[in-house]
């Protein structure tokens, strides 16, 4: 398999959580199994004309676009969305309808806003591949509904490498994990949080004491996207987004009915059961691979962790083991990009 097939290699700009960790482990995966990229293209964005302009006035940039222009007739795997600075995303949106191009899709902005204009834009542009590997099934209904009409590849799950796999020991109890962008994450400022019974220990970027200040809530720190597995410290990882703790509410909320966030493969990865609305699209391979619990509201946690035996919560922490090194090896997006090849190149 990956006969004759390329991709557009990546190189996002780093930081210290899970942002663009996908999208590198995904550039990981595809340089290992097809080889050297067609090209390798470099996250800028333009912060000003200036920057533009110097970017234009480049050789080596012109020759790059004029390259990716003037493909034709490959069979290519491309990340979506594009980002990068305007002048490469319209080189790479030209040459898609001269190629045969899979999308491995990370987000979808139109699933979040559901704005007309934004539908409309992004169907349009998925439109022009060939298929698309999407989050999960929810999320290929979605946008089926929404006017995709070329064929779509669930993956399942988002891998997350590692150079070794963490050993850790779970043992059942209430103390959640939180890991993200902790400023954008608004359930963490509701005041509701310190009545739930639960220990919350949180990881990751945008802590502000003064706002997120209960006494139930314990910051542990920024870690590089390779060590966080390595550091998380709690009974279970919890999948949870908007700004109640009843429900996953607003756009953010709503989006967890489509895709998978991407801190569902960084517990996994570290081992660790999760926690998932069960309105959330992950919410069934939570269920069906028996790695946590589904609840409707966070205040429904206690006692779902007090019905679980010990045992119970074991069989968990071993079931995520199965997974776990899976994902650290990157084979969900393997697997899937064998079933894409199958489908659309065969």
């Amino acid at each position: 398999m990956g006969q004759g097939i390329t991709f557009i290699g990546e190189k996002p700009a780093p930081n210290n959580h899970a942002g663009n960790k996908a999208r590198v482990d995904a550039d990981a995966i595809l340089r290992e199994k097809y080889g050297k990229p067609y090209e390798n293209l470099e996250e800028i964005v333009f912060t000003g004309l200036a920057q533009k302009v110097r970017y234009l006035l480049n050789l080596s940039n012109m020759k790059q676009i004029c390259r990716i222009r003037q493909m034709r007739s490959q069979k290519v795997i491309m990340q979506y969305p594009f980002y990068f600075n305007p002048v490469l995303k319209k080189a790479l949106r030209d040459t898609l309808g001269k190629n045969e191009v899979i999308f491995l899709v990370h987000d979808v902005n139109a699933l979040r806003s559901f704005l007309d204009a934004d539908i409309k834009n992004e169907i349009s542009e998925l439109n022009l591949a060939k298929a698309v590997i999407v989050h999960n099934d929810s999320m290929g209904t979605a946008l089926q509904k929404l006017g995709l009409t070329v064929p779509w590849i669930s993956l399942e799950l988002f891998d997350y490498l590692l150079p070794d796999i963490p050993q850790r020991s779970f043992s059942k109890g209430t103390t959640v994990v939180f890991a993200g962008n902790l400023g954008k994450s608004k359930f963490l400022r509701n005041g509701d949080m310190e009545t739930l019974g639960l220990h919350f220990n949180l990881y990751g970027p945008g802590f502000n004491e003064e706002v997120i200040k209960w006494k139930n809530l314990s910051y542990k720190g920024s870690f590089p996207p390779d060590e966080i597995p390595f550091q998380i410290e709690g009974n279970f990882g919890l999948l949870w987004d908007g700004s109640a703790v009843k429900t996953c509410d607003g756009p953010t909320g709503a989006y967890m009915k489509y895709n998978n966030p991407h801190k569902l493969s960084l517990y996994i990865a570290a081992g660790l059961p999760v926690i998932v609305w069960k309105q959330a699209a992950v919410a069934a391979f939570v269920t069906a691979y028996k790695i946590g619990i589904a609840v409707e509201s966070l205040t429904d946690v206690p006692e779902k962790i007090q019905a679980l035996s010990d045992e119970e919560y074991h069989a968990m922490v071993m079931a995520v083991k199965t997974l776990q090194n899976q994902v650290v090896h990157g084979r969900f997006t393997q697997r899937c990009l064998e079933r894409a090849e199958r489908q659309v190149f065969s």
